[in-house]
């Protein structure tokens, strides 16, 4: 474990370790070095923080097969130099986890995928099979969500953890009611949001996943959100083969509340025939 190591500022750290199964890399940013990783057995790779260390391009880390990805949000989207630099780091990383079968990754790093420059870049996964994000959807990552669908083909499996808070993560949303012209409670109460209106008028395709792949979707702790109720709403209108969607509640969540809920989700429309709604307490 290295840690605050002030020696490295502005140089480049090698990670070069043949039989490495695990790496975990925590980058705040204030003190970070460049890295290079060189570790062609690395199975499992935890990244949290800022991607601006990753600048190199030669890494070898394309036998991960796991990996847990929490990116900070809000330095990464502006024009300055520091956040170009980040925004390549981040496509370094997705390109060189791009192999992996399962993904773990936080709200925080799906807001990135909103920004053209960033999910125009972004790889395809066509190894992945199993998606699970970590935290709760806002509007803008369910947005980033949807671009980083259409580029995972074979997905079979999609999980929204709804886990507590990782530190990267930024309640929404100053600028994403403004790119929508409304406040944004003033959304949800003239009967669409944010994301229901982007897919409405965008012009891509229904994600391949969807159509061809996608056959288990699990939905953990919802208590009734918009933000989930739109993607629980999308998934079940355009998954064809999807097979099963549960849809576990918090223990805190009244009776009365879950009924509605239910009543509100059996209501939407279907596009796999054979597809089954489980909702547990």
């Amino acid at each position: 474990m290295l840690t605050s190591c002030y020696t490295t500022e502005n140089k480049v750290l090698h990670v070069s370790v043949d039989s490495l199964k695990r790496l975990f890399i925590t980058n705040s940013g204030i003190y970070s070095c460049k890295l290079k990783i060189y570790s062609p057995n690395l199975q499992f790779l935890t990244y949290s923080g800022m991607p601006e260390d990753l600048l190199h391009t030669d890494h070898v880390f394309s036998s991960i097969v796991d990996a847990d990805i929490d990116i900070a949000f809000a330095p990464i989207y502006n024009n300055t130099k520091r956040s170009k630099a980040r925004q390549c780091g981040l496509k370094n990383l997705l390109g060189g986890i791009s192999n992996v079968k399962v993904l773990h990754i936080s709200a925080s790093t799906l807001k990135t995928f909103y920004y053209e420059d960033i999910h125009a870049q972004m790889p395809t996964f066509p190894d992945l099979r199993r998606l699970e994000v970590s935290s709760k959807l806002s509007c803008k990552a369910s947005i980033g969500l949807f671009h980083l669908l259409l580029n995972v083909p074979n997905l079979e499996s999609f999980v929204i953890a709804q886990e507590s808070s990782s530190p990267f993560s930024i309640t929404c949303l100053p600028g994403m009611t403004q790119f929508f012209g409304l406040r944004h409670k003033s959304i949800y109460k003239l009967g669409f949001s944010p994301f229901t209106n982007y897919l409405g008028s965008d012009k891509e395709r229904v994600p391949d996943c969807l159509l061809l792949q996608l056959k288990v979707v699990e939905v953990r702790e919802f208590d009734g959100k918009q933000e989930e109720l739109d993607i629980i709403n999308y998934f079940l209108k355009n998954s064809l083969v999807l097979q099963t969607m549960t849809i576990a509640f918090p223990s805190s969540l009244p009776q009365y509340k879950r009924d509605r809920i239910i009543n509100k989700i059996l209501m939407f429309p279907k596009g796999s025939t054979c597809s089954a709604i489980n909702f547990l307490s």
